[in-house]
């Protein structure tokens, strides 16, 4: 008993100190295969049908589980997860002047399909549901002082039933290995009488009496706490996207004289991004402001949502007003995420991200031939994706002037 309790005591502990690597191993979560061991407790019971026999009152049992399995992923929610597992069942009956324990060992066999709430986060609830059967390896009985070993005798050898459960994920790594952490609570439920053969006809032989003939049916029942950790064997990886840049056609002698011209050496910023104020500056004093970045920080998102809040509107109206005043500028939108999530999940992400603002600058009157955009994902952070705080400036858009008018894809926005 003491080692059961010294191996949940230690995976606990992995447990709980995952949460200060999860967001680096998030996408763990999403592999399509994985590895895992899972080590717990389960608290037996026997259903029985003789009345006579349910007045025993089960009394708290602990028994090991020790398992390994395989999960593959069938959809983005739903995977199926076989499981091999070693596993203690029986009975401890302690009133009516009775002590009784029965001590069953199985090798019990699962094929749980399982379905993963929200994959992307960074807690993952999920649900089990599935078939189990299980295979008889001996155990022990003992009554009052006296013990002898189970045999086919009395318990059958083959047990079918089912197990359902709940649980949760968490990605955590251990020296860069990223790993899926996960806690589960589970029923399981046997169909089958697990009486042998010899107690069903009366030839079985007991502690207490020579023989014996047993009447109705019993069944295993049990509720289980497990903790599995899991290695992905395979993980989709979304390659970057670069930035498009757009060739400009270099200038003539007789260009490049007015520009000098025209522009002091003040005029050679370099700034990543500017406000709209100092756009506005740019273009009354005929600075050029082509490929010049807008600072939009002030519009945000929540996590893993795409809506534009209220207070986002207000700025989003000014680069209203500065295309409408300038008729011959271009703007491309372009949309971010913090790297909480794959690559997959935050590209999909910062894309309606992007074509939120997209569809309201057009619906409060831009025309679509003034607009493109793109979207990046998590790859192009502007601050530290380790606090909450630069995760939340992370999630964003931004404004890239262009000078004329883009020739835009109606279908896709680009």
């Amino acid at each position: 008993m003491k080692n059961k309790i010294l191996i949940i005591y230690l995976l606990v502990l992995v447990f709980g100190s995952s949460v200060y690597s999860q967001s680096q191993a998030i996408d763990s979560l999403q592999s399509h295969c994985s590895i895992g061991v899972k080590a717990g407790v389960n608290f037996p019971w026997f259903g029985y049908t003789n009345p006579n026999l349910k007045d025993y009152k089960s009394s708290i049992l602990e028994r090991e589980l020790l398992g390994i399995f395989f999960e593959t992923q069938l959809k983005k929610n739903w995977s199926v997860r076989p499981e091999l597992l070693y596993i203690g069942k029986g009975q401890k009956i302690d009133n009516l002047g009775i002590s009784y324990t029965l001590k069953s060992n199985y090798f019990e066999m699962r094929l749980p399909i399982v379905y993963t709430y929200k994959p992307g986060r960074v807690v993952s609830p999920y649900a089990i549901l599935g078939p189990t059967l299980s295979l008889a390896s001996g155990g022990k009985i003992t009554f009052d002082n006296l013990e002898t070993k189970i045999t086919k005798a009395n318990m059958a050898t083959l047990d079918f039933g089912f197990v359902a459960g709940l649980g949760v994920k968490v990605p955590l790594k251990i020296q860069r290995l990223p790993l899926v952490l996960a806690a589960e609570l589970a029923y399981t439920h046997g169909f089958n009488n697990t009486y042998g053969e010899s107690e069903k006809v009366g030839s079985a032989t007991a502690l207490n009496r020579r023989s014996y003939t047993i009447e109705g049916t019993r069944k295993n029942r049990g509720v289980e706490f497990a903790l599995s950790l899991a290695m992905p064997l395979h993980k989709k990886v979304v390659k970057p996207i670069p930035p498009k840049k757009q060739q400009e056609p270099l200038p003539t002698k007789t260009e490049q004289d007015s520009v000098a011209v025209k522009l002091p050496v003040s005029n050679e910023i370099k700034n990543d991004c500017y406000e709209m104020e100092e756009i506005l500056s740019f273009l009354n004093s005929g600075v050029d402001v082509n490929d010049k970045k807008i600072c939009m920080n002030i519009v945000g998102f929540d996590f893993n949502k795409s809506e534009i809040d209220k207070s986002s509107t207000v700025y989003l109206n000014k680069i209203i007003q500065l295309l409408q005043k300038y008729p011959s500028l271009s703007m491309k939108i372009v949309g971010h995420t913090d790297s909480i999530g794959s690559d997959e999940v935050n590209l999909n992400l910062s894309k309606k991200r992007a074509f939120s603002v997209y569809s309201y600058l057009i619906k409060n009157g831009v025309s679509a031939s003034m607009l493109s955009y793109e979207y990046f994902g998590s790859r192009i952070p502007i601050a530290s994706n380790k606090t909450e705080s630069g995760r939340k400036i992370n999630r964003r858009v931004e404004f890239i002037v262009k000078n004329g008018i883009l020739k835009v894809d109606v279908n896709t926005g680009k």
